[in-house]
């Protein structure tokens, strides 16, 4: 299954095929009403082909297939040792992969040796409900405080966006 890269590259995408399908059906109409081969049974095929098509749009929207990325925050003090967050997921609409972690940078201050993808540890729930992301090892009672900064990355299943990261290191 690919998704798109925003949101509005797949209404504008949906609308141009609704619009194009919609002209495909006028044109083919008009030539019929031309040749005189057009009757009530075409006229209402069309119309149902037209709502179906309009529908398609519309029931994506309403069940949420493009929704927004669910986001892991970690609001820890410069003394923290670990930390868990959790994200619901349904597994089932994901690719049969085990989950990772990317791109796991500061992004304001910080420090990459202290918080980076070697020290998250992902764990799906039993029932595949729920994703725990936990940052294990980050520093011990003889080490200094961690750096201050914002940490940004990403979850991902193969090619699907999981969860978003954001730890922000406070003093």
């Amino acid at each position: 299954m690919s998704y798109p890269q925003a949101f509005t590259q797949q209404w504008l995408g949906y609308l141009s095929f609704l619009s194009d399908r919609s002209m495909a059906t006028w044109n083919q109409a008009l030539q019929d009403i031309q040749d005189r081969k057009y009757d009530p049974g075409k006229a209402m095929s069309d119309m149902l082909g037209l709502w179906n098509d309009a529908a398609v749009g519309w029931f994506a929207a309403w069940r949420g297939a493009d929704q927004m990325v669910p986001t892991l925050f970690f609001d820890l003090a410069g003394d923290d040792e670990s930390a868990t967050a959790c994200v619901p997921i349904f597994a089932p609409s994901l690719p049969n992969e085990s989950p990772h972690v990317a791109f796991l940078k500061p992004i304001v201050g910080g420090n990459p040796a202290e918080i980076n993808d070697t020290k998250c540890t992902l764990t799906l729930s039993t029932d595949e409900r729920e994703l725990a992301l936990s940052l294990d090892g980050l520093r011990t009672q003889a080490d200094p405080p961690l750096t201050q900064g914002v940490y940004q990355g990403l979850v991902h299943m193969g090619e699907v966006p999981i969860a978003l990261i954001y730890i922000r290191v406070h003093p």
